[in-house]
């Protein structure tokens, strides 16, 4: 199953109830990317919101390491491999979770 920048609209509860949906739907792989929190990106993420709408930043959640381990964990997933991808305003951590 793959959900490649889709959960990073997501805040915690939905973002949770989404990995677990697509944790049950698979018997692979599962190959998610989510916006990981950062002091700074959650900073400039917030000064971005006082542009004016046609300049205005996407909407993005940010999820903590924890967050993210424990939805997993949950759905009997383990972590396999993990990168940071970031690209000028794109940061993401895209990972692959087996079944446990």
């Amino acid at each position: 199953m793959i959900c490649l920048d889709v959960l990073i609209h997501y805040g915690d509860e939905a973002f949770r109830q989404l990995c677990l949906r697509l944790a049950h739907a698979s018997r692979g792989p599962l190959i998610i990317t989510y916006a990981p929190y950062n002091r700074l990106l959650a900073a400039m993420h917030w000064v971005g919101g006082h542009f004016p709408q046609s300049q205005r930043r996407t909407d993005i959640q940010m999820a903590s390491e924890s967050l993210v381990h424990n939805v997993l964990d949950e759905a009997s997933r383990q972590i396999t491999r993990s990168v940071r991808i970031s690209c000028g305003f794109y940061h993401v951590q895209l990972i692959e979770a087996l079944p446990r």
